[in-house]
């Protein structure tokens, strides 16, 4: 059974680099959490942040669902929701956010200190589930007096941790849910669209089969890069992608995304001892970037236009005219 989480004064995760990046969080710890798989977690650190205050009766909470890639800030990323007069409004309601297990941002996870062996977990960080995330938030939310949440709000991840938040909990404990761009389970379709992104950090040498440093410079950037491309092609519909961009030209910078995020090789104004090797490698990549670009931008304008031509020829042979 998973013991009562602890609300504690200061930050467990000084050496997590990823939670440093997210102000003003508060931190509970729960000495024993048992996991949907059967397997547990000890002195697991699990991160939120709160506005606005509990009413007596403990009833007003509103509990804020991040979605995968998200943290507890809910400023951060839904800044037109939340503050006086809108719909997320600190005056009324005592609003929480939990960060999820397995996120950077400072609940366990593989970049979080193992207490068995005084290292980060790494891959040795168990499976954890949405049921786990509820449970976790669920004591901590107990911890801090809340007897029943007003509602459950989330998009995407945390749309589905939407879903699950009155059936993880006693009967009448969550009053209303609002899911947002979700599911009650993934298809085989968006199934293969994540392990598609999730090949792509894979395929990235940095990644080192999961056992590279948690710090911006040795992650897998191009990889992860790459699988957010794909990504945005799943939050957006054809139809979308014609009417916001069509066929027409788009402007770009004078670096491109490859440059800045240095997805080809290092900065060549940089010396180095493989310097003619990664020039020859350069050249390479950049003449097949070249041609696909080449491909990428064709529109087809003089065959369409020669195909009328004909067209037009054949109509007035047949009609008698010469």
């Amino acid at each position: 059974m998973s013991s009562k989480a602890i609300l504690l004064d200061s930050n467990l995760n000084t050496n997590n680099y990823y939670a440093t990046l997210v102000n003003g969080q508060k931190y509970a710890l729960i000495p024993h959490l048992e996991l949907e798989i059967g397997q547990s977690l000890n002195d697991c650190p699990i991160a939120y942040q709160t506005w606005g205050s509990l009413n007596k009766e403990g009833d007003n909470a509103l509990v804020v669902c991040h979605a995968l890639t998200g943290s507890s800030d809910v400023s951060d990323w839904w800044s037109p929701l939340i503050g006086p007069g809108k719909a997320l409004d600190p005056r009324y309601y005592f609003i929480f956010c939990g960060n999820v297990l397995g996120s950077p941002y400072g609940s366990a996870s593989p970049v979080t200190t193992n207490p068995a062996t005084g290292r980060c977990y790494g891959t040795d960080f168990p499976s954890t589930t949405i049921r786990d995330d509820i449970l976790a938030h669920k004591l901590v939310l107990d911890s801090l007096g809340v007897r029943q949440i007003a509602a459950v709000i989330g998009g995407s991840m945390g749309g589905m941790a939407t879903l699950e938040w009155p059936l993880c909990t006693p009967h009448g404990y969550v009053q209303n849910i609002i899911p947002i761009a979700t599911a009650a389970d993934h298809s085989a379709w968006g199934i293969s669209w994540a392990e598609t992104q999730r090949q792509c950090i894979y395929a990235d040498p940095k990644f080192k089969d999961g056992h590279y440093e948690p710090r911006p410079e040795s992650q897998p950037s191009a990889g992860l890069a790459a699988a957010r491309m794909i990504a945005m092609l799943t939050y957006r519909s054809c139809t979308s992608f014609d009417s916001r961009f069509g066929r027409k030209p788009q402007k770009y910078s004078n670096s491109s995304a490859s440059d800045q995020l240095d997805l080809i090789g290092p900065n060549l104004s940089k010396p180095s001892v493989d310097h003619r090797e990664h020039i020859a490698t350069k050249a390479k990549k950049d003449k097949i970037a070249f041609s696909a670009q080449g491909y990428l931008h064709y529109q087809g304008g003089e065959v369409h236009q020669k195909i009328r031509r004909q067209l037009l020829l054949a109509s007035i042979k047949q009609n008698g005219f010469s």
